[in-house]
């Protein structure tokens, strides 16, 4: 296996808990513990990330939890307990990931705008990643559990999700960030690649689950957008966002994170099946532009088509490793998927 994949970044990562915002703390969380199901790392480091996982438990408030009013926030975390739960098999981890999904769309979901689950508590917004999260996580814990209500859970918000308008709305076949309030419920908003990469893993899945495959043709038709020619998430097949300008500051410290968030949940919908042998190559040129045009010492940069900008330590630097990190990981993960299968 490449050092890229097993290498001091994990025992750096738990670090990071302390200068990422909350739900950066929560993907965190899944990184960590999806990477000690890696086969071929070094027991060393499998033993690091489950210290990693262990510490998460100690210091998890779930009074949090019961008080947040970001849905998309407890979402992320939803499926990062059910992750710690994969990786250790103690079922407090997944009791968590059932009960903050169950929270939030019993409270949220709404038939506002035909339906869908509201961005947040106190607010009317519906947007593409809140709905997105919840199919993701609702086919996560339908497999992992067998309870069919997640399953209808998360059917319901990707029904809900393509009639929408959201996607495609630019004419390009990529998702905009979220609709206008009821009664115009119009598509728009900005083009994110992470709003591009989790509709990938929750509708491969649900196309698993159901064998409707129109699920999976809308997956596939969304990563050819985001990864096609023309694409402005795209630099030569190279995974960009729109306010990359060269400068440290171009992306602020939540859009630097995203192109991990894409790879990760590409590499879920892979692992599925679904795609073509085309989408498979985004590993090789986008880990290969990283490891030669992103990096400098032990750290990587937000531009992953380069060259590497040092980050200012404001909390920025860790969350640019750990997108990196996430870009690795899925590679590692899909190669070890792809090994099994064959």
């Amino acid at each position: 296996m490449s050092p890229r994949y097993d290498s001091e970044r994990c025992s750096a990562l738990p670090s990071f808990c302390s200068c990422t915002s909350w739900w950066q703390t929560g993907n965190l969380l899944d990184e960590v513990a999806r990477f000690s199901l890696l086969p071929g790392i070094s027991a060393e480091n499998r033993n690091l990330a489950l210290l990693g996982v262990s510490k998460f438990k100690e210091e998890q408030d779930m009074d949090r939890f019961a008080n947040a009013t970001s849905n998309d926030d407890v979402l992320w975390w939803s499926l990062a307990f059910e992750s710690a739960y994969q990786a250790t098999k103690d079922a407090e981890w997944l009791a968590w990931s059932e009960l903050t999904f169950s929270g939030v769309y019993d409270r949220d979901f709404t038939d506002a705008c035909g339906g869908g689950l509201l961005w947040d508590h106190e607010l009317t917004y519906k947007n593409a990643i809140t709905n997105e999260l919840l199919v993701s996580a609702g086919t996560k814990l339908a497999a992992t559990t067998g309870n069919s209500s997640y399953l209808s859970a998360a059917q319901r918000g990707a029904d809900w999700l393509l009639r929408s308008g959201m996607i495609g709305a630019g004419g390009d076949g990529l998702v905009v960030d979220g609709i206008s309030d009821a009664p115009g419920c119009e598509a728009g908003g900005g083009v994110y690649t992470y709003n591009q990469g989790v509709a990938l893993s929750g509708l491969a899945r649900l196309a698993q689950a159901t064998g409707d495959y129109a699920y999976a043709d809308a997956a596939a038709g969304i990563a050819a957008a985001a990864l096609g020619g023309g694409s402005p998430l795209s630099q030569s097949g190279v995974l960009r966002e729109e306010c990359e300008n060269g400068e440290v500051d171009g992306c602020d410290h939540v859009g630097k994170f995203f192109k991990g968030i894409f790879a990760r949940h590409l590499g879920f919908m892979l692992e599925e099946g679904g795609g073509d042998g085309g989408l498979r190559e985004f590993f090789g040129a986008n880990s290969d532009s990283v490891w030669e045009n992103d990096r400098e010492g032990g750290g990587f940069g937000a531009q992953w088509t380069g060259p590497y900008l040092e980050e200012g330590g404001d909390g920025d630097d860790c969350v640019v490793n750990l997108s990196a990190f996430s870009l690795f990981n899925a590679e590692a993960r899909l190669a070890a998927a792809e090994a099994k299968r064959n």
